[in-house]
Formats: C-alpha cells, sequence, structure tokens
C-alpha cells in the first residue's frame, strides 16, 4: 500500500494506493473522523455495522466514527476526505433535530450529485496544491482555514441531501429574509462561512435558503456571495494601499484558488484583476 497524507487544519486530504486484493476490519475504538472516499479505479465491497456498501469510480463512500467497518477490495486508487467528528456533528444538528445511524442512510454517494462532485473537484485541486512547497496554503494560516471551512460545508452538504428528515425541515423564505441573509453576508464578507451560517442568520433551514435564493436571485446563495466578495475585491483595487496585491486581496476575502478568483473576476468584470489593479494605482498617483 502506498499513502499520501496531507493536513488542512484539523482535516486531512489521503491518498491511497494498492496493488493487491485485501481483506481488512476496523472494528473498537477509532479516532474521531469522518471519511468520504472517491476512487480513481478499482471497487471496494464495504460492510458497515452490518450494512452492505460498494464504492468505485462514480460512487463515493462514508465511514462515520465508531463504526464497525470491513472490506474487501480489488488493487484501487482513491482519495478520501477527513474531516473532525465534532464539526461534521455540530453542523448537522444545526440543520436537523435528530439523525438515524449513518449506515442507514449514508454510506454510498453518487459522485454526479452537486454537493459530491463539487467537494470531489475540490478536494482533488487542494490535494494537488498540497504538494507544491510554495502554496499559500502552506504558507499563510486563512486560506487553509478557508478551505478546510469550504470542504466541510460541501461535505455537509452532501449528507443534508440524503438526510431522511431533509424535506421536512424546508420551507418556504420571504423576500424580506432574503434581504437579512444578503446584509448579513455584507457584514461577513471576509469570513469563511457557508450556507449553515446564512440560515443560522435567519433562523432557517439551508435547503429553504437555497430555494429561495434560486427562486428569488435565480442564483445559489454561494453564488451570491461570491459575486459580493468579487466586488469587494473589486473596490480594494480601485483603492489600493502600496502593499496591496492581487493574493493579498484575494486571500484576504477569501479565495485560496487563485486561478479560478482570476477567471471569476474576469468573467463578472471583463478584466483581469491585475489590469484593475494598476488601474487603481494610476488613479492614487
Amino acid at each position: 500500500m502506498t499513502w499520501h497524507q496531507a493536513g488542512v487544519g484539523r482535516s486531512s486530504l489521503n491518498y491511497v494506493e494498492t496493488h493487491c486484493a485485501e481483506r481488512t476490519a476496523c472494528a473498537g475504538p477509532q479516532r474521531d473522523l469522518f471519511r468520504i472516499g472517491f476512487h480513481d479505479s478499482g471497487r471496494i465491497e464495504h460492510r458497515i455495522n452490518g450494512h452492505q456498501a460498494v464504492s468505485l469510480p462514480g460512487r463515493g463512500i462514508l465511514h462515520a466514527p465508531g463504526q464497525d467497518v470491513r472490506f474487501e477490495s480489488e488493487p484501487f486508487r482513491m482519495l478520501f476526505l477527513a474531516l473532525p467528528g465534532e464539526a461534521v456533528r455540530k453542523a448537522i444538528q444545526r440543520l436537523f433535530p435528530a439523525t438515524p445511524p449513518f449506515e442507514t442512510w449514508a454510506t454510498e454517494f453518487p459522485a454526479a450529485s452537486a454537493p459530491a462532485a463539487g467537494l470531489e473537484s475540490l478536494c482533488r485541486w487542494a490535494s494537488t496544491e498540497l504538494d507544491r512547497p510554495a502554496s499559500i496554503l502552506l504558507r499563510s494560516p486563512r486560506p487553509g482555514a478557508c478551505l478546510e471551512r469550504t470542504l466541510l460545508a460541501l461535505f455537509v452538504d452532501c449528507l443534508a441531501e440524503r438526510h431522511p428528515h431533509a424535506d421536512q425541515q424546508a420551507g418556504n423564505l420571504a423576500e424580506a429574509q432574503v434581504r437579512l441573509i444578503e446584509a448579513w453576508m455584507e457584514a461577513n464578507l471576509t469570513e469563511p462561512i457557508g450556507i449553515e451560517e446564512m440560515a443560522a442568520a435567519v433562523g432557517a433551514h439551508p435547503r429553504a435558503v437555497q430555494r429561495a435564493f434560486r427562486r428569488l436571485r435565480g442564483c445559489t446563495p454561494m453564488k451570491a456571495l461570491r459575486d459580493r466578495r468579487l466586488a469587494l475585491a473589486k473596490r480594494l483595487m480601485e483603492q489600493p494601499a502600496p502593499e496591496t496585491t492581487v493574493t493579498s486581496i484575494a486571500t484576504e476575502i477569501g479565495f485560496f484558488h487563485f486561478g479560478r478568483f482570476s477567471v471569476r473576476y474576469r468573467e463578472r468584470f471583463g478584466e483581469s484583476p491585475s489590469a484593475t489593479l494598476a488601474r487603481g494605482r494610476r488613479l492614487m498617483g
């Protein structure tokens, strides 16, 4: 077995490759971690607290803390994310008053679902980025904290999408509640936030927030947040301090993937961030 691991705050990204068939049992006390895995190749037959599950390319797998996990595998390659159990449980408790044992409803994940696809994409980018010694994720604590918060938010979205009580919790929000969320966003643009915090700001369920933004604003709440952060970046670059750089502004407002930041900025404003900053410097003399 070959195993690579990189830490992201209290979480970690792990890439595992095996070269032969295996039969493994993980029973008894374990670390308090939730693990979700995405295959590159191979297949694993899991038995999680007596419940059968299969993971393979296109289908992720979840292991929760304290489970009796046994599996048989052919040679495989897999990327998996490990998140602290306490953080996941708190996020789930904010969404749902009661949660059945995870093995009864949350073992397999279709990788094509929106939350799972977003989580897998970000995990793969981050695992590559963390291999670079010069990565901003290794040089500055803030991007790492934003990355961990985003990974947690997407992971909880995966759980919320499959939760047995999901449809019972979500209602409809009014225009006034959406405006309150937008005001809360403006006051917290530089903080690492997700859909759960937006929902908590008005005492609503995250699914209700998602539905309301799609219905009333024609976009997801996370896109609404991103657009506001991009607008803030533009304002900061139009009136720069002498030490201002594109990287420092992107980091300050929670963008840790700078290539994606530049693409989104150009799509939004029709020019690159560096062009805005250069114009701002000229105007400031």
